[in-house]
């Protein structure tokens, strides 16, 4: 039971963090850090941001919903494994993906965005988490998904990860362009001295 406890403080704490890092960057700053899918980028990226969009929304919502599930004492005959350390090693692994996300957010200070913001010009972030991770908030992302797929190991938590997973790394593919187009020379520098993700 304290394992679905956990696994709701985690859910908690990562979506207060997202939701205050957006409010902050709106009051000191003036930004609007979440321009995923917004206009004016192409059709190809708005595709893109739209999947992230989409695949993100359905793993918080399945995050939930196995929340509930197991709250309620509702027998999920969809779960391909029932193992407490399995359970443990998940709730590990999105810890650690929480870390990292909260970690490369305050990292990223004023530059950091929710999407490809091709509106405003940002300084690259090169120091910190972002010496040895060029997507240190991604990674953390990835972490959550895959812990929240080792605690509650059925279809959706799945089809909700592999789904997030992919509109990713998609998002990243065409985040570097854009970030090769704005600083040049700096990123190529940067993506010769620190790997895409780990």
């Amino acid at each position: 039971m304290y394992i679905n406890l956990i696994s709701f403080l985690l859910l908690l704490v990562f979506g207060l963090i997202f939701l205050l890092k957006l409010y902050v960057l709106r009051k000191k700053y003036s930004l609007q850090a979440n321009v995923l899918a917004n206009r004016n980028k192409g059709r190809k990226v708005q595709l893109v941001e739209r999947m992230v969009q989409i695949s993100s929304a359905t793993w918080i919502l399945v995050w939930i919903g196995e929340i509930v599930l197991v709250q309620l004492n509702i027998v999920n005959k969809f779960q391909l494994w029932n193992n407490y350390y399995v359970s443990i090693l998940g709730l590990i692994v999105m810890t650690v993906g929480v870390m990292f996300f909260i970690v490369a957010a305050m990292t990223m200070k004023a530059s950091w965005r929710v999407g490809i913001d091709k509106s405003s010009k940002s300084k690259l972030i090169t120091e910190g988490i972002y010496r040895y991770s060029r997507n240190p908030t991604f990674v953390g992302l990835y972490f959550i998904v895959i812990g929240i797929f080792l605690v509650y190991a059925d279809a959706a938590t799945c089809i909700s990860m592999l789904a997030n997973m992919y509109a990713i790394n998609r998002l990243v593919l065409e985040e570097e362009k854009h970030l090769k187009e704005i600083f040049g020379k700096e990123y190529d520098v940067y993506i010769k001295k620190t790997p895409r993700y780990l």
